[in-house]
């Protein structure tokens, strides 16, 4: 047999190929952009027909959360479900097929044939090639979990599994032993010209974005679409390599050597059992009593910081509680070298309306209804005529376990603290005023002009 082609020969093949193909790469990437494109705005509209076009702009003008819960209905979830199933099969034909043509541009540059004719061919290699890269995954997938470097072994010698296929007319394990007889028959010189293009590539990449960071200290703009230009011609270039390097090691391969698949497949299975092992283990463990006693104790510890879980609170008890919290936040500020607060009866009079706002909406709005207010001039007005500025905060859920240090703690030192408009962190605020009910407690603070 002929010794192996030296790597500049490789690099000279490459490179005809590239000339060869590039215009027809080209046309084949503004091809693809067309495509998508076309699927994307086809998918888009018939969501819009199918699936309540009108009550989905009804929804986005209003803004209303109900607006857009009463759009979740069972019809929807169903046409959700088969419209992504749908959404990727297409995709996924069209990349196999975009892919096949791809390697079918530069691997028959050397030929005569039509742009049509390939891409028309590319869809018969979308079945073939898509259940064999499918045992690939799987393979390589498992063996990831025999610590790591078996998945790195098993990806490299089925390199080539899409050339079989695409270019040898092999399917499933038959294109999978192609690949190996090809890889392990020329190891050592695939190996050594895989390391030069990375080098090559690397190079090429960072000397030329080096160069264009020397010409201006500007050039930002410049860099990034020279560099997609770049990668763009490289990634053709390296299609090219790798097409060539293909045919030069699988010239240089004997079929008659047969290759098998076992080792590959035991060190597979040994991963995914150990794999389906570990997940078992995990459930087993998640399943304890003891592990589980664990994080509920977590959960609750770190829930208990916004919501707790005593007995509901009376009204009495509720108000004592917001009387607790209020002398608690003017004990924190003394403490501090700060002011007292002022208890105020037109604050109070808007803590008592936010109480009430709450309870009518039943679930907490993140503020909603105050900033509304805020914006309001007439609320505004009524209740905060007096002050600069004006803020608020809740406290979900008080129960029989809720003390007012917990709180005014929560509220200065807790996760979501803000003490540059804490009401009872920030010397700016002036007067304020606590309200409570069994279901919310509300601080209101103002600063005054």
């Amino acid at each position: 047999m002929k010794e192996f082609p030296s790597v500049k020969t490789l690099f000279t093949d490459a490179w005809l190929l590239f000339k060869k193909s590039a215009l027809s790469l080209f046309f084949l990437t503004l091809f693809s952009v067309a495509i998508y494109l076309l699927v994307g705005i086809v998918t888009v509209a018939s969501i819009f027909v199918f699936a309540g076009g009108a009550g989905f702009m009804k929804a986005f003008s209003s803004g209303s959360p109900d607006a857009w819960l009463s759009l979740l209905t069972p019809s929807l979830f169903v046409f959700a479900a088969i419209y992504i199933v749908l959404f990727v099969l297409i995709f996924t034909v069209l990349g196999t097929a975009l892919r096949a043509a791809t390697v079918l541009f530069v691997a028959e540059a050397d030929r005569p044939s039509t742009f049509g004719a390939i891409i028309k061919r590319s869809f018969s290699y979308v079945g073939p090639l898509f259940a064999t890269e499918l045992i690939v995954g799987l393979l390589v997938f498992g063996s990831f979990f025999v610590f790591f470097f078996p998945a790195l072994l098993l990806a490299f010698f089925f390199s080539f599994v899409a050339y079989e296929v695409i270019l040898g007319g092999k399917k499933g394990t038959e294109a999978l032993k192609g690949s190996v007889q090809i890889v392990s028959q020329n190891f050592g010189e695939i190996v050594v010209r895989a390391v030069v293009y990375f080098l090559f590539y690397v190079a090429v990449a960072f000397i030329i974005r080096a160069v264009l960071r020397k010409i201006s200290g500007d050039v930002a703009p410049i860099i990034g679409t020279v560099s997609f230009v770049v990668n763009a011609l490289l990634g053709w270039y390296g299609l090219a390599y790798s097409v060539s390097l293909y045919k030069q090691a699988e010239a240089h391969t004997d079929r008659a050597k047969k290759a098998s698949l076992v080792w590959m497949v035991i060190v597979s299975v040994i991963g995914w059992t150990l794999l389906v092992f570990a997940i078992v283990g995990t459930i087993s463990l998640l399943s304890s009593p003891k592990v589980q006693e664990s994080i509920r104790d977590a959960v609750n510890k770190k829930a208990s910081t916004y919501t707790n879980t005593g007995s509901k609170l009376t009204q009495p008890a509720a108000s004592m509680l917001a009387a607790q919290t209020f002398d608690g936040a003017n004990t924190y500020r003394e403490t501090n070298e700060l002011s007292p607060l002022v208890e105020d009866g037109r604050l109070c009079a808007y803590a008592q309306r936010r109480l009430e706002q709450l309870d009518t909406l039943g679930r907490y709005d993140d503020r909603k209804g105050f900033y509304e207010d805020l914006a309001d001039d007439k609320m505004a007005q009524a209740y905060f005529a007096d002050y600069a500025f004006v803020n608020e905060a809740e406290w979900l859920a008080p129960d029989s376990t809720s003390n007012a240090e917990a709180i005014v703690a929560d509220w200065t030192t807790g996760e979501f603290a803000d003490p540059q408009n804490s009401i009872i962190v920030s010397p700016d605020f002036t007067h304020a005023c606590v309200r409570a009910n069994p279901n919310w407690l509300v601080i209101v603070g103002g600063s005054s002009k």
